[in-house]
């Protein structure tokens, strides 16, 4: 298994990550943009082998580079929470959601509720423990349901665990 976090070749894109292994292809988030397409390209890696897109939650910097992943890849399920495109706003005016291709999308989405094994010892973990208020950050940001405003609590995040020998790594 080989991850990819940062290289020098490569240009900022926030959050993006590519977890390869032998027969299967993760990317964990698409950052703020498209750009990690060129990165992908300077990593010698083919976005359009990418076998499953998972998405942490519903902000632009880690969904901004959704609707160019989906241009450039025809096969990849996209795994999410249900309430990803909630509409997300950093306080009540400039939207921070994510944006996206309704029909880009059709039949690729897979909205997990449970542990879900992606990838032979690969897991979406759909639910976070907040044990201290201070780990959160979620002062000034909001979700807008129907026409009403509600503070956002990022109940739409999931991380993935990765089990490699007696160790696991949280992403």
């Amino acid at each position: 298994m080989k991850t990819t976090f940062q290289k020098r070749a490569c240009l900022p894109n926030m959050a993006c990550h590519f977890i390869l292994k032998r027969t299967n292809k993760i990317l964990f988030d698409t950052g703020q943009t498209g750009l990690f397409i060129q990165n992908a390209k300077k990593l010698e890696m083919n976005i359009n082998e990418v076998n499953n897109l998972v998405l942490s939650h519903g902000h632009y910097d880690h969904t901004g580079g959704l609707n160019p992943f989906l241009e450039n890849n025809s096969r990849a399920k996209v795994y999410a929470k249900q309430n990803i495109f909630i509409p997300k706003y950093s306080g009540k005016k400039r939207f921070v959601g994510t944006k996206y291709n309704e029909e880009l999308l059709k039949n690729r989405m897979v909205y997990v509720d449970a542990i879900t094994e992606i990838a032979e010892n690969v897991f979406i973990m759909p639910d976070i423990t907040i044990h201290n208020s201070i780990d959160t950050n979620f002062k000034g940001f909001s979700k807008k349901v129907e026409n009403d405003f509600f503070p956002d609590e990022f109940d739409d995040e999931l991380y993935l665990v990765i089990k490699h020998h007696d160790k696991i790594s949280k992403i």
